[in-house]
């Protein structure tokens, strides 16, 4: 069903990278939630017909990616997986995998630490997106918003973490073609 992962090679890491053709189009990064580098293939379909490459890639520990969790003894693999079975236990993950011990370190680390970049110094437009009925609370994305430049946001009021993206992509990829055209 998915293509098998190109693996690059970044910071002593792997990476794996799903790379949607045509190998013309104008790439267009995606990250979808769970993590994986696995792209929803309507979007795919739709972003081919009009000529964007859609790459996506496994966030570390998760997929095909080499995780970052032991690298130091406030990072050790220890601390990753108790943290990672207690959310589990919370989340009520289904044990068979779909819950990444790694990627969810990097995750809670994610959370707590900066970044490594300011936000303020994002150049690129950006398009920002999140359904006010998702179960995630806006306050993050409504944060985010204030402290890119160039963002512009869209806050449907029906929309939740199930739909945004499908009721959207068209809406989204017509603004990516705005940009592009300048």
């Amino acid at each position: 069903m998915f293509a098998d992962p190109v693996i690059v090679k970044a910071g002593g890491r792997d990476i794996a990278v799903e790379d949607t053709g045509p190998g013309t189009g104008f790439p267009v990064f995606v990250m979808n939630g769970a993590g994986s580098r696995h792209l929803f293939q309507p979007a795919v379909r739709e972003g081919r017909d009009l000529g964007f490459r859609l790459i996506g890639y496994d966030r570390p520990g998760c997929g095909g990616s080499t995780g970052r969790a032991g690298r130091d003894a406030a990072h050790s693999r220890e601390r990753a997986e108790y943290l990672a079975a207690c959310e589990r236990d919370v989340l009520r993950a289904d044990g068979q995998g779909s819950f990444d011990d790694d990627g969810a370190w990097d995750d809670h680390c994610a959370f707590y630490h900066p970044w490594g970049f300011d936000l303020a110094g994002i150049r690129a437009p950006v398009s920002l997106w999140h359904g006010l009925k998702d179960f995630l609370p806006v306050t993050h994305a409504r944060w985010l918003a204030d402290r890119i430049p160039h963002v512009t946001t869209h806050f449907p009021a029906d929309e939740d973490h199930t739909n945004v993206e499908d009721n959207n992509r068209g809406a989204a990829y017509a603004w990516l073609r705005e940009k592009i055209a300048g």
